[in-house]
């Protein structure tokens, strides 16, 4: 997932090579729905604390700005451009993944906190976080950790054997999963408060495809519902890591593969398919789909993310769902606004993303309310 979200960032970076980034909102925009547009290329979704937005750009500038008008509060750079899929935050602290992982104060953009792991590379993927504590993804050197994320203070860390991805938190334990180019994938339970390793599954391969999952899934009741690099769905025990159904066997077609955090939505688990650009309801019960919405084909790499009531989505087109999976609004694409990050949603209703126009091949930050009324990310 990186390595294509390394190829993913080369080329908007080419393709944008000439986009400045002028420091204050447009004035002379009058497309319906848009509150202002900043130029500049972003790449990480932003994150919202009350009156401030804070975006993560492709130059490796940490920019807040007033999220109603767009005027910038302040600027914090970093080396490297940011690549991580969005910001989070705790009370007035972001939590912002570089290559380190780093504790940000959100009103002065100062930083109170680094945390590297033993690899250099804790922030290369978003972490997780759960009430006051960071779940570090370890990634290339199988270091996982947890983290104070007002403090930086190191609770446990523990080395696993193979590549650390995104992990998911429960009552009581941290799920993570483990991926290898050549062996079978891992999902493994860590204890939440110790790091003490509770139990290992291993996930099942196709032959010939390399499995694994980028995430340790969503937690529903007493299992984790999982989605794999090789097409398959399957929910493991939270209390001893067995297998509780699979869908999806076989050896699967190069098209279909699950590449983002799969999201509880109601009774319903949502999978976005990435390759054919399907996006799926399951059932936690058996993993059975009691909907399919087709959104057009394409590597989509983002994560659907709650919005109030709905689901939100960008990654090219942006598009908002009812909890049925039915477009309510799409937006995007072809000659018009192509949207660069995922997008987070204000209180009262307002996106906030990267957009990219080819006519002007020009990168901006837009804030704009669409026309289904929708509510916050959380």
């Amino acid at each position: 997932m990186l390595l294509t979200r390394c190829f993913t960032a080369i080329a908007v970076a080419a393709s944008l090579l000439f986009a400045t980034a002028c420091g204050e909102p447009t004035s002379t925009d009058r497309r319906e729905g848009v509150l202002w547009e900043v130029e500049g290329v972003m790449s990480t979704a932003p994150v919202i604390v009350d009156s401030i937005v804070v975006t993560g750009m492709w130059d490796g500038r940490l920019i807040a700005r007033h999220r109603l008008t767009g005027r910038s509060l302040w600027q914090q750079t970093f080396s490297g451009e940011f690549g991580a899929e969005r910001l989070l935050h705790v009370g007035d602290m972001l939590i912002v993944p570089h290559m380190a992982l780093h504790g940000v104060d959100v009103r002065t953009g100062a930083r109170r906190w680094t945390f590297q792991g033993r690899d250099q590379s804790a922030g290369v993927l978003t972490p997780t976080l759960a009430g006051d504590t960071v779940f570090v993804a370890g990634f290339s050197g199988g270091t996982t950790a947890a983290l104070n994320a007002r403090t930086g203070v190191v609770y446990w860390q523990r080395d696993l054997p193979q590549t650390v991805y995104n992990p998911s938190v429960s009552n009581d334990l941290v799920i993570y999963p483990l991926r290898h180019n050549q062996l079978p994938g891992h999902l493994v339970a860590l204890d939440r408060y110790t790091g003490a390793i509770r139990w290992q599954s291993e996930i099942p391969d196709s032959v010939g495809f390399p499995g694994g999952a980028n995430s340790g899934g969503a937690i529903m009741g007493d299992r984790t519902i999982v989605a794999t690099s090789i097409g398959r769905v399957l929910a493991f025990r939270l209390a001893d890591g067995a297998i509780l159904w699979e869908q999806g066997r076989g050896n699967p077609p190069a098209t279909t593969w699950y590449l983002s955090q799969p999201l509880r939505v109601d009774s319903l688990v949502v999978v976005l398919r990435s390759g054919d650009g399907w996006l799926e309801g399951r059932s936690p019960a058996d993993g059975a789909p009691r909907w399919r919405t087709s959104l057009g084909g394409g590597s989509l790499l983002k994560s659907p993310i709650p919005c109030g009531m709905y689901l939100c989505l960008s990654y090219g087109r942006v598009w908002i769902f009812d909890q049925q999976g039915k477009i309510l609004w799409a937006d995007g694409g072809g000659s018009g606004a192509i949207f660069l990050s995922n997008v987070t949603v204000s209180d009262d209703g307002i996106m906030y993303a990267g957009v990219n126009f080819n006519q002007t091949n020009r990168g901006y930050v837009r804030a704009f309310r669409p026309p289904v009324q929708i509510g916050a990310t959380p």
